[in-house]
């Protein structure tokens, strides 16, 4: 299997995500950045988006699905995220950064990167 991937950084929107009261309430800004594992070498020779994973796609995927979940944790959050692209993408693995950017005063983010693979 080649080395090649398929990414997304920065991509940020506004969500329900963390433990405390005011969290639970007001949404805040989360960004995500997404390199998944594929082989691009069918999509490359013919052509053909389908042979391949379309990143405008899973982007709007992931950020309904991380909007929609509502999460308290960046790890639950994470996992979740990761499953879902394992399982609806023909992709090998994933790594997934997720980062709060208003977490902590004084730091431009706090998060979590995790990779998962088949």
């Amino acid at each position: 299997m080649p080395d090649d991937s398929i990414f997304i950084e920065g991509l940020t929107f506004n969500c329900i995500i963390g433990v405390l009261p005011h969290e639970r309430h007001t949404e805040q800004p989360l960004r995500v950045d997404i390199d998944m594992a594929v082989d691009v070498r069918k999509a490359a020779a013919t052509g053909d988006l389908t042979q391949s994973v379309h990143y405008g796609d899973v982007a709007r995927r992931v950020e309904a699905f991380i909007r929609e979940g509502r999460y308290e944790l960046l790890e639950t959050l994470a996992e979740a995220t990761t499953t879902l692209l394992l399982s609806e993408y023909p992709i090998s693995a994933v790594t997934l950064t997720v980062r709060k950017p208003a977490a902590i005063a004084g730091a431009t983010a706090a998060g979590i990167r995790i990779h998962r693979a088949r």
